[in-house]
This record gives C-alpha cells, sequence and structure tokens, in this order.
C-alpha cells in the first residue's frame, strides 16, 4: 500500500507543477522544486522497505508532510493546499493500524496537528500572488482531489489484497478438505466442527511391490506410473460421488459417505477400484 500511495504522489504531484505554471505569471521555480521533491520522495518510497516493515509509511508520510507544508506557506492556507493531507491519515492506518496502532495515531494526530497549525499561522500572511485567478482554482481542486483519490486507491488496492488472500487461502484449503468441510470451516471460523455419519466406506489402496517397481522404472517412470493410475481414480471419484482424500507415495486414501451421506458407498468404493473401469 506504502508503494501504491508512493507512485501516485509521484504520478499526480508533477502534472500539477507544470500546469500551474502556465496559469500564473508568477516564478513557478519555488512551485516546481517542491513538487519534484515530492515526486522523488514518493518514487522512492519502496527503497525504504529495506530498513524495516515501518519505514517506508513513516518515510512517506514524513515527507509529504513536508513538503505540502512549505507548499501551504507559499500558496498560503486559503487555498486548500494543506487538504492534501487529509490522505495521510488513512493511509497511515492502513499501513501501520492492524500492527502498531499507538504508531499509527501518533502519525495521524501529528498531521492533524500540522493541518491545523498551518491553517491558522499561514493564514495570518499577506494573500499570495499564487493564489488568484485561475490558478487558485486549480490548486483547490488538485488539494480536494488527491485527498480523494489516493485513500480511495489505496482501499481498493487493499480490499482486493484481501480478497485475493482469501481465494489462496480456500484454494489451498481444497487441496487438503473437501469442498463441504471447506464451507463450514469458512462460514464458521473458530467452531469446532463435527459431522454425524451414519454410513461411509473408506478406500485405502496401496500399490504391492511398488519398492521393487520403483527401482524398475525409475524416478520418471515411478512419477508416471502413480500419475496415470491415480489420475485415473481421481476422474472416477469425482464422477460417481466419492472424495479423495490424500495421496501419501504410493498410497491412495478415499471415502464415500462423509462428509455428505450417498447411497449404497461400498459399491462407489469398488467402483475405483474395478480394473475395467480404469
Amino acid at each position: 500500500i506504502s508503494n501504491l500511495a508512493g507512485y501516485l504522489v509521484a504520478v499526480l504531484v508533477i502534472p500539477f507543477g507544470v500546469i500551474y505554471s502556465l496559469l500564473t505569471a508568477q516564478d513557478w521555480r519555488p512551485v516546481l522544486a517542491c513538487n519534484l521533491a515530492l515526486a522523488a520522495a514518493g518514487a522512492i518510497t519502496p527503497l525504504f522497505h529495506r530498513l524495516g516493515q515501518i519505514a517506508a509509511p513513516i518515510w512517506l508520510a514524513l515527507a509529504s508532510t513536508t513538503q505540502v507544508t512549505a507548499l501551504a506557506y507559499i500558496f498560503g492556507s486559503q487555498s486548500g493546499v494543506l487538504l492534501n493531507l487529509l490522505a495521510i491519515p488513512p493511509l497511515t492506518l492502513l499501513t501501520l493500524g492492524p500492527r502498531r496502532p499507538v504508531l499509527a495515531a501518533a502519525l495521524t494526530a501529528a498531521t492533524l496537528a500540522v493541518i491545523f497549525v498551518g491553517t491558522v499561522f499561514f493564514d495570518r500572511l499577506p494573500v499570495s500572488a499564487w493564489a488568484e485567478g485561475a490558478a487558485a482554482y486549480h490548486v483547490f481542486g488538485v488539494a480536494i482531489g488527491t485527498a480523494a483519490i489516493i485513500p480511495f486507491a489505496a482501499v481498493f488496492f487493499a480490499i482486493r489484497s484481501a480478497e485475493a488472500a482469501e481465494e489462496a487461502r480456500k484454494r489451498l484449503l481444497l487441496t487438503l478438505m473437501p469442498e463441504p468441510v471447506v464451507r463450514d470451516l469458512l462460514a464458521r471460523p473458530g467452531e469446532t466442527l463435527s459431522y454425524d455419519i451414519a454410513h461411509a466406506c473408506v478406500l485405502f489402496a496401496d500399490l504391492a511391490g511398488f519398492s521393487r517397481q520403483s527401482r524398475v522404472l525409475g524416478s520418471q517412470g515411478t512419477v508416471q506410473l502413480l500419475d496415470r493410475l491415480y489420475g485415473a481414480f481421481d476422474m472416477q471419484a469425482a464422477t460417481i460421488g466419492v472424495e479423495k482424500i490424500k495421496t501419501v507415495g504410493d498410497a491412495y486414501l478415499a471415502v464415500a459417505g462423509a462428509p455428505l451421506p450417498v447411497d449404497d458407498p461400498e459399491a462407489r468404493i469398488l467402483v475405483i477400484t474395478d480394473r475395467d473401469e480404469l
């Protein structure tokens, strides 16, 4: 999230400086210098991950606060530049909140304090010639846009990342457990699951003489044999309603009638091991 925010800062502030220089007759070099410094700070944010988990978000918060405060001094508090800093609290909470709530709260409080003090102090300065005409509307519009776009993008990225992690977790669970069990685990987290199994049949298949045969076939031939044989088992199991539990070496474990009941589980197990069917 810190990387995304840093890149967004870098992308957003450079056009701001260029456009503003075209809208005003004032000397644009101080504004452009502040924007380039902020863009560079955002672009190098990923490098701070090498210093620790909290280095990148702290760096981005401090660099953004410093540069935006400098811009607020140039434009004046009436320009709304300090509104850019409203993007820092949600980013801080997203990146630090779950693990370090005290640090996140401290950075949020410091940012809000800078906004308050800057608004009061810079409001006492003479009205800046920068904040006049079309340029003033541009400055205010960019401030509002930045304060909205960066938190929105960060929250969207965080939600998508959480959804992707949950989907990966579900896929992993499906490789270990039957789908009904996985569904119940996800629906009732933290609960101990139990099932009443009235009638079930378990298959434990093991290849006779596997050690001797594996020496003859070699590693590649053994893997191909197991893949063909247990691949056929898997296809049969999926067709007739048998739950594969796992394979361990040359052993194959499956069950009919659990966790969901089925008719005649013994017959279904026999179908799996029927040589003609395989």
